[in-house]
């Protein structure tokens, strides 16, 4: 049995073990990287420990650790309030309004998991009480985070970069991938989002009582919307100066502008201004998650170590043919986030093969990682995927969480069918290469 072959039995076996046996695949995947790297490719266990992604687990903790005070102490709700609260005089803006904020605070950072389960108790009753429909409100509370987390900052982004880094890829060459992945995301969600806004009458959304009558910002949730604004501000403005001022002393200071230095100053000095219980925002950190997507791209890395990527090109070059590769990525990254993680399970799964067919086939490479990206985002509302359960978990209004439940079954197989037409339609970029 070829390398290849035993590589990605471990890899579906961990996401499916772990599916079933109720255990963290990160920890299934760490256990069977140890495993193959020992005995498949000829490493050490430290050899197979050095694999671990360290720096984006550190990203992940901090960045959750951060955005934990805002959830926390109100500020994020307060600010989804009173941004709805704009849409009062002109009631079919609310809907649009709630996307944008979504897709906003996920693009600068806030986690798209956190998002799913922060926003869907708030939105859900505005869009209740305002007769705006649970499938837009899935799209507004699913679909704007994960078009909006394939920015730099964001948490896809971050993620997914770690990951093109793990199969190979240069900082230079992943970066216009994300980058791409994240305009088709941006694209394609929007579309179904303007789409389902027509057909499902967005237009006739009604004005409800929360949104006339927010309560102001305390001083607390003050402190912590300064805090958010310093946090992407500092890291573009630091970007602006080296570009457009240059100089010895803005390239030193650009040196500086990552998320790993910055956030962590913020985190202590929100300790010291006292917005919230450090506590508290430390229970935020969604270790579970954070162990599952290293724990795969550990289990990833060793296999890249051994040489499944020249496999891997040999197979493409035999079995897919260039008019068939886009479909063939797309319906089995649907196929795979309806039970399972996009950024954790299908992007390193599904990743290993890119680089192959890009070269048997000479497609784009970067068009390629999206029709992965974009199909297993939708296909992520699932009930049995991350966006889909999250939601639903975070509902406790029966009431309002079966009729969803429902919703999110179908919902996930026709935007499959949307994606398909988006791929034979060319609406999806291509990158530089």
């Amino acid at each position: 049995m070829s390398l290849s072959v035993i590589f990605l039995i471990c890899i579906l076996s961990a996401i499916f073990l772990g599916f079933f046996l109720k255990v963290n695949a990160g920890i299934i995947s760490t256990v069977l990287a140890v495993l193959l790297g020992v005995l498949g490719c000829g490493l050490s266990v430290s050899g197979v420990i050095a694999l671990w992604p360290s720096k984006l687990m550190m990203t992940l903790v901090f960045m959750t650790f951060f955005f934990g005070f805002a959830i926390n102490n109100g500020t994020l709700h307060r600010i989804i309030q009173v941004a709805t609260r704009w849409g009062r005089k002109c009631p079919p803006l609310i809907p649009i309004i709630l996307f944008a904020i979504n897709f906003i605070m996920s693009m600068i950072g806030v986690p798209a998991y956190a998002m799913f389960a922060f926003t869907a108790p708030i939105i859900i009753p505005i869009c209740v009480d305002s007769s705006i429909s649970l499938i837009l409100a899935a799209i507004i509370i699913i679909g704007a985070p994960i078009a909006g987390g394939y920015s730099s900052v964001g948490q896809f982004g971050i993620i997914t970069t770690n990951t093109m880094l793990a199969h190979g890829y240069s900082m230079e060459q992943a970066i216009p991938i994300v980058r791409t992945m994240w305009i088709n995301n941006i694209i394609v969600q929007v579309l179904v989002f303007v789409a389902f806004y027509f057909i499902l009458k967005g237009y006739k959304t009604k004005v409800s009582e929360s949104v006339m009558h927010p309560d102001p910002f305390d001083k607390v949730q003050k402190k912590t919307a300064i805090l958010l604004m310093v946090a992407f501000g500092s890291m573009i403005l630091m970007s602006v100066l080296k570009t457009l001022i240059g100089g010895d002393f803005f390239i030193t200071l650009n040196k500086f502008n990552d998320v790993l230095f910055i956030i962590p100053i913020l985190i202590i000095a929100s300790i010291i201004l006292k917005v919230g219980d450090e506590k508290e925002a430390f229970k935020r950190i969604p270790m579970g998650s954070i162990l599952l997507v290293c724990g795969i791209i550990t289990l990833v890395s060793v296999g890249l170590k051994g040489g499944i990527l020249d496999e891997i090109t040999v197979w493409a070059a035999d079995n897919v043919s260039s008019g068939v590769a886009p479909y063939f990525l797309c319906v089995a990254a649907s196929f795979m986030s309806y039970f399972v993680s996009t950024t954790s399970g299908v992007i390193p799964t599904l990743g290993t093969m890119v680089a192959g067919i890009a070269q048997s086939t000479g497609l784009n490479t970067c068009l390629l990682y999206s029709c992965i990206s974009v199909p297993a985002g939708f296909t992520g509302y699932s009930p049995f995927s991350s966006g889909g359960s999250i939601t639903l978990g975070s509902i406790v209004d029966d009431n309002l969480s079966k009729p969803l439940y429902k919703t999110l079954l179908w919902f996930p197989l026709l935007a499959t069918v949307i994606n398909i037409l988006c791929i034979m339609l060319g609406i999806m970029q291509k990158g530089p290469f």
